[in-house]
């Protein structure tokens, strides 16, 4: 079954100390099934959510590789289950953060080398310096080191007012420079993306007003806009250049909103497993039960991802 499609995951990080902080909240938070129930609580809370929900498998599952990182077999481990999900290529983001963890923009182009045509990064954007600056660092990790695109987090900016909105002028500099690039941004949203404020990044209108401004932008919501899902999925139809990955989110509380609009927006929609917060083998077996027609299934697992990094 999955020899059927080549499958791209938008959202993956491999098993290696920058992204330890990552995988301690897995095995802290996700692998604990009381904590997991009161997220499923408070994600049907935030979205408002009453249906029954079958249990997020993925969520719920730890692999060998997300107990090693750091561990000398760790990449070759994680390998292992990227084949035997049946994943012909990842992407990894770039984040510079003291407490959710720290990788450059050289570390993710040495990953890019070293696994070739299976591995893309998006670069870190560092929102703490000077706006023009930031936008000439992106470029550089485009231009010269190959990086495929940007990766942004306006929820954790600490540099003048703090947490923003993806609208503030601060970022217009790296949304010029990434749209003369033809290279995607990739916003960090969700409801753990800026600090005692679960909606801040996620509400539609701010990303509307930046695509209205910026019509050449290509702009990719990782977790999806989550979780103000029905704000996303009615904006959406209105730009195109907006795209949706919802990753985890597609299982949890709200996430049958994405499922069911997947064929309609099918230009519009990628797959991603967020790994580590969850596996790679369960979304995809889950994904494939999706009754969606085989080109939408195509663009969704691989063809909009592939187009918007240009492999």
């Amino acid at each position: 079954m999955k020899a059927q499609y080549k499958i791209l995951d938008l959202r993956n990080r491999p098993p290696l100390p920058p992204y330890k902080a990552i995988f301690d909240l897995k095995l802290n938070l996700l692998n604990k099934p009381l904590k997991r129930e009161l997220g499923v609580m408070w994600f049907r809370w935030l979205s408002k959510t009453v249906l029954p929900l079958r249990i997020n498998r993925g969520a719920a599952t730890v692999t060998p590789s997300m107990r090693m990182v750091g561990h000398p077999e760790a990449m070759t481990q994680w390998w292992r289950e990227i084949d035997e999900a049946g994943i012909d290529a990842v992407v990894a983001n770039g984040r510079l953060t003291e407490d959710r963890g720290s990788i450059t923009a050289e570390a993710l182009a040495d990953l890019q080398k070293q696994y070739s045509q299976r591995f893309y990064g998006l670069a870190p954007v560092d929102l703490e310096k000077e706006p023009a600056q930031s936008a000439a660092d992106c470029e550089r990790a485009v231009r010269e080191l190959g990086l495929r695109g940007a990766n942004i987090e306006p929820g954790l900016r600490k540099r003048g007012s703090g947490a923003t909105h993806v609208d503030h002028p601060d970022l217009y500099p790296i949304y010029e420079t990434m749209s003369a690039l033809d290279a995607p941004v990739m916003v960090y949203n969700s409801a753990f993306a800026a600090p005692k404020q679960p909606y801040l990044v996620n509400e539609a209108p701010p990303y509307d007003r930046v695509l209205g401004k910026f019509p050449k932008l290509k702009i990719i919501l990782g977790h999806g806009g989550y979780p103000c899902v029905k704000q996303i999925l009615e904006l959406a139809p209105r730009r195109p250049n907006l795209f949706i990955c919802q990753d985890i989110y597609t299982f949890w509380p709200g996430g049958r909103l994405y499922q069911r609009q997947i064929d309609r927006l099918q230009d519009q929609f990628i797959f991603g497993t967020s790994y580590p917060f969850s596996s790679m083998a369960e979304p995809i077996e889950q994904t494939l039960r999706f009754k969606l027609s085989r080109a939408a299934m195509e663009k969704y697992l691989w063809g909009n991802g592939a187009r918007l990094l240009r492999l």
